[in-house]
């Protein structure tokens, strides 16, 4: 049997900032060369071809031992024999008078302190036995040789502490090398004695023995047809900082060279970083959260694992290790307004494959970046955006209610409420408008690299060609996540997406950025429903400025509604009953306020035939003279359906310009002569 040299490779890969949940699967999210360790129930590599150790990052974990430690290692060359090869004593007749099996010691002395540990090289040159007689004359068999070593450091004897047993057992007619493991140092002073010992047991050393000869007589010298030498190579010196990785999870990876003849590439499907939630939500097999009963305010003792971006965005936002928590404080976050967008995000899509949160985040932020960028990016993730207000981060985002019913606005603006009573509108080209959207993500199916889904629209690329729009869904695996983020995108556009800005006095502070507002334009709907409430207005009757009884004919309370600005800002959107003779609205008694709106506060009507128009704010900025300028982005309710199923989009009737204007006839024109210069 012959020698063959092998060895283990030993790295320790730190994967992230810890605690984390662990590696998914265990040793099926462990990839070699992009081949999982397992794959169900199979295994593609035995546990003595690769082995594996984890630690999740926590600040108190345990050092991964006997893997290569951080620092330094000196290799110094001894090339000294131990013992000698086997030898024989010959008389005058050339027969064997005595036999030396070249047993032997060496003694070696380690005086560094600061040593960790050492490791010893062995070079077995030669080792064998050769068959003298038979049909087998001439070949090689088995031979063996032992070590053994013995350690004295101050205060103590000499210790056995490495014994080669039968591990150098075979044939070896080139340089087979041996290290030994680590020989632990700690604890102990110098000097280090070492006692290196080359144990030999006569004829049982070799398969073939001079007591097995039938022709040949036991005196026969053997010395030239047999080898047993071993050397003393090198020392391995080792210095380590004996680092446990606190708040790091790492993953100590042990690799047979006889698999892998190189270092091979190596990634970890892991389940990441632990962070708070709500205190009423559990986490659901695939990340997400599940919210049971009410939210008294208050976040988790105990750190979850999660994939919901919200709380994944709070921790980044407030941690002082890895986050921004240096400047922002959980004082200045509030849940109240984080728990809407995390519900939101957790709430249960269907898709064709069963299932799924409609947002979920699974990146790894593995760069130093700007902070303000890092956290848009994770806000975008559940179409967020953050502002600073009140001493206090706020976090909005563009989604729909729980219940899949309308957004309500949370102000009223009409002509008799802003300055000069003007709304300014833009808007883009139709031919620059996105047909075709593009979105990359990682895909789970191909380890995570990235892949891109296209969402078209059909009619708009006969109409207007392709136009492409690249975009990147941060921290997305969902196929299907991307293809509503491309459709959310797609839809957005396809609105004409009007934005709309104007200026106020203090109603300007009724609304933030990420709110919806309701717009009453004169000039957009060609008819007056809307202005101010007089005095005398109660809970059942609203006084207006204006008489709607000629106005408002045939009120059909089903689709009859005023919108009115109650005592504590927020906005009532009741049914009209009636108007009465004196010109007051009556209101339909189960739809009443829960207080009389506000004298001179702004009201607008909305029918069947023309409704207020919704706009989103994305901007307000105080104009330093007691006004407001205040952008927002056009509103449609139907855009959440529409991004969650790829449904249509449903549109409102904003205004009553719904014929073309009547064809002019009988056109006469006059010439007026001009007097020339």
């Amino acid at each position: 049997m012959p020698l063959n040299s092998t060895s283990v490779i030993k790295v320790i890969d730190l994967l992230c900032e810890g605690p984390i949940e662990g590696i998914a699967g265990g040793k099926e999210g462990i990839f070699l060369d992009e081949t999982p360790v397992k794959t169900d129930d199979e295994l593609n590599f035995s546990s003595e071809e690769v082995s594996y150790n984890v630690r999740h990052g926590t600040k108190s974990q345990s050092r991964l031992k006997n893997y290569q430690k951080g620092g330094t290692s000196i290799i110094k060359a001894v090339n000294e024999e131990i013992g000698k090869n086997y030898s024989e004593t010959l008389n005058e007749e050339s027969k064997v008078t005595a036999r030396d099996y070249g047993s032997g010691t060496v003694i070696k002395q380690i005086d560094d302190s600061e040593l960790s540990s050492v490791e010893f090289v062995f070079t077995i040159p030669s080792l064998f036995c050769t068959a003298m007689e038979g049909i087998a004359r001439g070949q090689l068999f088995n031979a063996k040789v032992r070590v053994q070593i013995s350690l004295k450091s101050k205060g103590t004897g000499f210790n056995k502490v490495y014994d080669s047993h039968d591990e150098f057992t075979g044939i070896s007619t080139s340089d087979f090398q041996h290290k030994t493991p680590p020989i632990d140092l700690e604890n102990l002073e110098p000097p280090f004695v070492f006692k290196f010992h080359k144990k030999t047991n006569n004829e049982d050393d070799y398969e073939v023995k001079k007591t097995d000869f039938d022709d040949l007589d036991e005196t026969t010298p053997l010395e030239q047809t047999r080898g047993n030498r071993i050397f003393l190579t090198s020392i391995i010196e080792n210095q380590s900082f004996k680092s446990r990785y606190p708040f790091t999870a790492c993953v100590g990876l042990s690799l047979s060279t006889e698999v892998f003849s190189s270092m091979p590439t190596r990634s970890y499907l892991v389940k990441g970083m632990r962070v708070k939630i709500p205190s009423n939500a559990t986490v659901r097999d695939d990340g997400s959260l599940e919210f049971i009963g009410s939210f008294d305010g208050s976040l988790e003792s105990v750190r979850q694992w999660t994939t919901c971006p919200v709380c994944i965005f709070f921790d980044m936002l407030t941690s002082d290790k890895h986050g921004a928590g240096d400047f922002v404080k959980e004082s200045n976050i509030s849940w109240v307004d984080l728990y809407p967008l995390a519900q939101y995000a957790n709430q249960l899509v269907s898709t064709p494959e069963g299932d799924e949160p409609r947002f979920a985040i699974n990146t790894v932020i593995g760069a130093q970046n700007d902070a303000y960028k890092v956290l848009q990016n994770l806000a975008s993730t559940f179409r967020g955006m953050t502002y600073w207000a009140a001493n206090t981060v706020n976090v909005t985002a563009d989604h729909g209610n729980l219940d899949g019913s309308d957004v309500d606005p949370v102000h009223l603006y009409t002509n008799a409420n802003v300055l000069n009573g003007i709304f300014t509108y833009s808007s883009s080209s139709l031919k620059t408008r996105s047909t075709s959207i593009r979105v990359r993500y990682n895909d789970p199916e191909n380890l995570y690299k990235p892949n891109v889904v296209v969402v078209e629209d059909y009619d708009l690329i006969t109409k207007y060609g392709y136009q492409v729009k690249d975009i990147v869904a941060f921290g997305c695996t969902s196929k299907y996540q991307a293809q509503r983020l491309g459709t959310w995108m797609l839809k957005v556009e396809e609105l004409n997406q009007d934005v709309i800005v104007f200026s106020t006095g203090l109603d300007g502070l009724a609304v933030l950025p990420g709110q919806v507002f309701a717009v009453a334009d004169e000039m957009r709907s060609s008819t007056r429903l809307s202005g101010r409430v007089g005095s005398g207005s109660t809970t059942s009757h609203v006084v207006v400025d204006q008489d709607y009884t000629t106005v408002l004919t045939n009120i059909d309370s089903s689709t009859d509604f005023i919108s009115l600005t109650l005592a504590d800002g927020t906005v009532a959107k009741c049914r009209i009953n009636a108007i009465t003779s004196d010109g007051r609205i009556q209101l339909l008694g189960s739809t009443a306020p829960s207080s009389a709106p506000l004298q001179d506060s702004v009201y607008v009507i909305e029918r069947s035939t023309v409704q207020a128009q919704k706009f989103r704010c994305i901007d307000l900025k105080d104009n330093g003279n007691g006004t407001y300028a205040i952008s927002g982005i056009e509103f449609n309710d139907s855009i959440y359906e529409a991004a969650d199923t790829n449904s249509q989009l449903t549109y409102t009737d904003i205004s009553t310009f719904d014929e073309k204007p009547t064809q002019p006839v009988n056109l006469q024109h006059t010439v007026i002569p001009t007097n020339s210069p």
